[in-house]
Order: structure tokens, then sequence, then C-alpha cells
């Protein structure tokens, strides 16, 4: 009886949020209406913290700076590789945001407890190093690009028919200098240039071996979720 009594009260109060939840609905814009993953995305973007934002917009204004004194500075192999980092880096603040916004609108779940799989663990730490180390690869290749030195190794896996040729460390590696010059003024030697490839090449020889730990740590990572699944 008391049960019968309390929905019959219940009643009005959930009509009247009803009606509220319609006018509410109404006010919205007709493409929020129609479109709710719309709606859920703007909302996830109004709650998107506020230092994420000033750190997009900070780099988004360095990138036309720098595409700047790209120009003025007469493409200066220094300031060619900050582009290209800050280019890298806003694409990939994107990708964290489209991700997030993924979570947030339940287009992905997270598996329960996934955090604290040992096997997930070792494949975030796998994957934190090669992404490092894939990052420090994208900045030599750059370098390599801007100096105009990706010649001076024309064979593979040797470099001028030796393992180990004629190098000049300091020259190559100068950040504060003109496009082929020295800091001097002096034309870049090729042994300069021979020692901007030669580092982008064992870069490469050393991120090869992480990104297959990687892909082998994420393969083991699959049974450990396919069984919490």
């Amino acid at each position: 009886m008391i049960s019968a009594v309390t929905h019959q009260a219940l009643q009005p109060l959930q009509h009247q949020r009803l009606v509220i939840n319609q006018q509410h609905a109404q006010r919205q814009p007709t493409i929020f209406r129609r479109q709710p993953y719309l709606r859920t995305t703007f909302i996830t973007l109004m709650a998107m913290p506020l230092s994420f934002a000033i750190t997009l917009l900070v780099i988004v204004l360095l990138q036309g700076a720098l595409g700047a004194f790209t120009v003025w500075w007469l493409v200066k192999p220094l300031v060619v590789v900050l582009h290209l980092a800050g280019g890298l880096t806003t694409l990939s603040l994107l990708f964290w945001l489209w991700l997030s916004m993924r979570r947030t609108t339940r287009i992905v779940q997270p598996v329960a407890g996934a955090t604290h799989i040992a096997a997930l663990d070792r494949a975030r730490t796998a994957a934190i190093v090669a992404t490092v180390v894939v990052g420090l690869q994208t900045l030599l290749g750059g370098w390599t690009s801007t100096n105009y030195a990706a010649v001076a190794c024309p064979d593979l896996p040797t470099c001028q028919g030796q393992w180990w040729p004629t190098m000049e460390w300091r020259q190559g590696f100068e950040v504060w200098r003109p496009l082929g010059l020295t800091s001097a003024g002096e034309p870049l030697t090729f042994a300069a240039l021979t020692a901007i490839h030669y580092v982008h090449r064992l870069m490469a020889y050393l991120l090869l071996p992480l990104l297959v730990v990687l892909a082998w740590r994420l393969h083991r990572a699959r049974w450990p979720l396919a069984a919490g699944c």
C-alpha cells in the first residue's frame, strides 16, 4: 500500500522532469539534437583542462613564429628542426585530444583493472622508450635533411665502402650556424655531412630492436586482456 502511494506521488515529479529535459533539448542547437556525438564532443572540449588548451595555443603560435624565422634566417638548420618538432608536437597533442574524446564519449571502454596488468605495464614502458627514440630519430632525420646530408652515404650497410668512415663531429652537430657553413663562415666539410648521416643511421639500428621488443610485448599483453574480457 505504501509503495503504491509513493509511486503515485512520484509520478507528477517524473513527468515534470521529463518536461524539463524536453525543454532543455529543444533549447540546444539543431545540430546537437540530430547528432548526439557532436554534443558530447562539444562538452568534452569545454571540459578540456585549461593548461592543455594554453599549451596547444602556445605551440601553434610558436609554430607561426618559427615559420617566419625559417624564411627570415634563410633556412637555418636549427630553426627548421625546431619547426619540424613543433609540427609533430601539435599533431601529437591533437591525436591525444582525439583519444581522450573517444574515451569520454564512450566509443572505446578501457578494460577494468587494465592499469594493474603486469604485461601492460611492461608494454607501456617499452612504448615510452620507443616513443622517445622515435622522436630523437625524427629530429635527426630533420637535421640530416636540412643539411642535405642524405647523399653522404650512398651505400648500405657500409658508408662510402667503410664501416666507420671519416667523420667530423664538431662541424656536423654545431647547432647555431648558417646552412652549409660553420659558425665561422667556412663551408661544411664532407666529413661533417658524413657524421650527420651516420648518426642518423646508427639511431635507426638502435630503433629497430626496440620496435621489435615493443611489438612482442604488445602481443604478449593481448592474452591478459582477452582473459579479462
